[in-house]
């Protein structure tokens, strides 16, 4: 029995001592590879920038940065991410910042979907295998455990290399040992952090409005949350304590779902004196015309390249003078 204990105590030993020396090579590895927009986004440094998009998929497919600056003559990033909350969405920021890079002023899109509870409106709404070499970090630990069991947090935290095992698809070795890896996301930064609407052939188009017309879709009430909700107000204090303003937007959304959301003035009004309590500005194009013509939708919820290139010159016309 105690040679069994001493051999078992020698393996879980070398077990650690190997998980340790892997977990360091990752560490220094990794940030010289750029895979995907959050390598890219979160490999700059000391960067200045006129303006900075932030949000989820509203943002990254239905702000053109290119067009922005052309039109406005302002630098401009987009930042937004498919799928994130305003959790994530404050850790990208504060990273950022972190990293020492500046924005003159910030636009926050917010919208009902942004304000009910993350899981109800994203499939997966905290990508935290993006955010592995921060656990320490007082925040990143607070959102890990308010969408992760509290046990991963801490085996991926105090046990070597378990975080990078487990995502292995995300952290393979052939990443890390050649130093190269498939960027996915390649055009998306080639735009500055734009990724370009899918292009849907007519006959889609047909079937999803068709089905946004149809009576048959029935009315849904969501609730504000209320934790969900205090990350806008973080977003909006971090950004300005790193000396940046603020300006909140919400994107168009088409009649017919807004319509099926009952309650949506509700989270107008709930954004309103989000705005009113940090004196930031206000614009909705949730209520434009545009929003009454599927010909600028993809789908309900996402604009297509002409709704895209209408918001972006709006944005750059409207909000930038203002700079």
């Amino acid at each position: 029995m105690k040679v069994f204990a001493v051999k078992l105590s020698v393996f879980l030993l070398i077990t650690y001592f190997m998980g340790f020396v892997l977990e360091q090579l990752y560490q220094n590895k990794l940030p010289e590879t750029i895979c995907n927009k959050y390598d890219w986004v979160f490999s700059k440094k000391n960067e200045k920038y006129d303006v900075g998009f932030l949000g989820s998929s509203r943002v990254l497919n239905m702000l053109d940065a290119d067009t922005i600056e052309k039109t406005s003559k302002y630098s401009a990033i987009n930042l937004g991410f498919s799928g994130t909350s305003l959790q994530e969405q404050y850790l990208i920021l504060k990273k950022l910042y972190g990293n020492g890079c500046k924005f003159q002023k910030i636009y926050l899109q917010l919208d009902l979907f942004t304000l009910i509870t993350p899981t109800l409106a994203y499939s997966y709404p905290f990508h935290e295998y993006e955010f592995l070499s921060d656990l320490s970090d007082n925040d990143v630990e607070e959102v890990m455990r308010q969408f992760k069991p509290t046990y991963r947090y801490f085996l991926w935290k105090y046990l070597p290399f378990a975080k990078y095992a487990e995502f292995n698809t995300r952290y393979s070795f052939t990443r890390v040992l050649s130093g190269h890896c498939y960027n996915s996301d390649e055009a998306t930064i080639i735009h500055k952090g734009f990724e370009k609407p899918a292009v849907r052939v007519s006959s889609e188009r047909t079937d999803i409005f068709r089905t946004l017309h149809s009576k048959r879709l029935d009315t849904i009430v969501y609730n504000c949350d209320s934790v969900t909700a205090s990350y806008a107000d973080k977003i909006i204090d971090l950004a300005k304590k790193n000396g940046s303003l603020v300006t909140v937007y919400t994107a168009p959304l088409y009649k017919d779902v807004k319509s099926r959301y009952s309650n949506h003035k509700i989270f107008t009004n709930r954004i309103k004196n989000i705005c009113e309590k940090f004196n930031c500005g206000y614009y909705n194009y949730g209520e434009d015309e545009m929003c009454n013509d599927s010909s600028f939708f993809n789908d309900g919820t996402h604009l297509n390249a002409k709704g895209t290139s209408y918001l972006s010159l709006k944005l750059a016309e409207t909000l930038f003078n203002k700079l």
